[in-house]
């Protein structure tokens, strides 16, 4: 097996949460509705047993907003460029 030579600084650093400024896709699909349905909405994020990543991806694509599932994903996971 050949020596492993890469540079765990430079491994780590690549890979580092991303900065914040700004928002992902989910933010701003979460910005563009109203109040109420925004508050739905994040309740849905929120509800991991009820609601699967796919699932609500396809929600934000019935009301106009398209976005993948990985997207739902990351901002769940807080992986995304939103603010924690």
């Amino acid at each position: 097996m050949a020596k492993n030579t890469t540079n765990i600084d430079d491994l780590l650093a690549a890979n580092e949460r991303r900065a914040t400024g700004g928002i992902c896709s989910i933010g701003v699909a979460l910005a563009a509705v109203d109040a109420p349905t925004r508050a739905k909405l994040q309740a849905a994020l929120d509800d991991r047993a009820r609601f699967a990543h796919n699932g609500l991806a396809n929600v934000f694509g019935a009301l106009g907003v398209e976005v993948g599932e990985h997207a739902v994903q990351r901002h769940r996971n807080g992986r995304c460029k939103c603010p924690t």
